[in-house]
């Protein structure tokens, strides 16, 4: 159970991470 919920964590804040630096770029270029 504990292996799921951290994998599930990690998918959840990988996708989150991208997303903030995608738009940054972005709007810098």
């Amino acid at each position: 159970m504990a292996m799921i919920n951290i994998r599930i964590d990690t998918e959840v804040a990988t996708i989150d991470f991208p997303d903030i630096p995608v738009s940054g770029n972005q709007a810098t270029n």
